[in-house]
């Protein structure tokens, strides 16, 4: 007995010991607040990370450094799913490497059970015979309502030509311009964007490069970088950059064709029209949902505004920065792919003349 009270007293002191200590989140400490929004740039998604606990790290996602306040709080976990951690602890993407990732899409609703047959009538049994009851029908329990999140959640466009593409890029700084200093990846850059496109808005993040002499970093969507790539990468790029602005070449497009008030007024209606389908699409999953308390369904997330005739004209500024001539491009790209091999074509006809001669 006392071998065996000393084991149960041991036994306790292990379960009271000093508490375990919990693996730090994957999300590092953030500002309470996220960095001001440039003026007359919409950005709801920075409100609603602005929002009474929304800035605060959640655990268990791995996003990188400063993007977790410019996502909604919705779309913080689809897009932590994209990103990993290195043996050395640092956020890297998730191979293969690309460039558009899409929010997964939302599970349909279940269907509901079927119900039984009903019972013929059955012929008159003895009075010592049990009586076979039909079987009972069971009910559904209450299930909750789909969320909201993956109807109304953006796409991510992920710029990272060092990784992509065997180019070889050169620091472009003052200290080092004109010596061709290669640069070399140092990470992901911390500052995400949000740009305008034709049915709604997507984000967009890119990759730091470090000189490897001056040791200064810059983002690779830096015209100075981009310029560097070859005409037919460039063109895998799909936004117009300035310093406050930023949208899809499809609108900076319109904006050449056609006034910034007649642009701004296309685009609402095609932003109303894109917001309306998501809201239905949400709301007849609920609908359809068996069991589903209709009283805990959220509403649908307001849309986010258009932005202002202003803020057109100031981004359509920012597209003489990335102009390509495509008939220019297609012509480089044929004499490098196709004219080579007909060159080769050619040579081998005239070496099978001079042979039959």
């Amino acid at each position: 007995m006392d071998l065996q009270a000393e084991r149960d007293q041991q036994e306790e002191q292990r379960e009271t010991g000093p508490e375990r200590l919990h693996p730090p989140d994957l999300l590092p400490d953030l500002p309470a607040h996220p960095p001001p929004s440039p003026p007359g740039i919409p950005a709801p998604a920075a409100a609603a990370a602005a929002a009474p606990g929304a800035a605060a790290a959640t655990p268990g996602l791995t996003i990188p450094r400063g993007w977790a306040t410019m996502l909604a709080v919705e779309e913080r976990e689809w897009i932590s799913g994209l990103f990993t951690r290195n043996q050395q602890g640092h956020i890297e993407v998730k191979r293969p490497l690309k460039l558009w990732f899409y929010p997964p899409q939302p599970p349909l609703p279940p269907l509901p059970r079927p119900q039984p047959p009903a019972l013929l009538p059955q012929p008159p049994v003895p009075p010592l015979r049990p009586l076979v009851l039909p079987p009972q029908v069971p009910v559904p329990p209450h299930q909750p309502p789909p969320s909201p999140a993956l109807y109304f959640a953006s796409p991510l466009f992920l710029w990272l030509p060092y990784r992509l593409w065997p180019t070889r890029l050169v620091c472009t700084k003052d200290k080092c311009r004109g010596l061709d200093h290669k640069l070399s990846a140092a990470g992901l850059y911390r500052t995400l964007r949000r740009l305008l496109d034709v049915n709604g808005w997507y984000y967009m993040g890119t990759e730091y490069l470090e000189c490897q002499r001056c040791h200064q970093k810059c983002a690779a969507w830096a015209p100075d970088i981009v310029s560097q790539l070859e005409p037919w990468h460039q063109l895998q790029f799909p936004a117009v950059l300035t310093y406050k602005f930023g949208c899809d070449r499809k609108v900076a497009q319109l904006l050449e064709e056609q006034s910034a008030v007649a642009v701004r007024q296309h685009l609402d209606k095609k932003h109303t029209e894109a917001w309306m389908r998501r809201c239905i699409a949400y709301l007849s999953a609920c609908a359809d949902t068996p069991g589903c308390d209709l009283a805990q369904v959220q509403p649908p997330p307001p849309m986010p505004p258009v932005p202002s005739v202003e803020w057109l004209r100031a981004a359509r500024r920012g597209h003489d920065l990335f102009r390509h001539d495509l008939q220019n491009v297609l012509n480089s790209l044929s004499l490098r792919v196709l004219g080579r091999r007909l060159t080769e074509e050619e040579e081998s006809e005239e070496n099978l003349g001079k042979e039959t001669n």
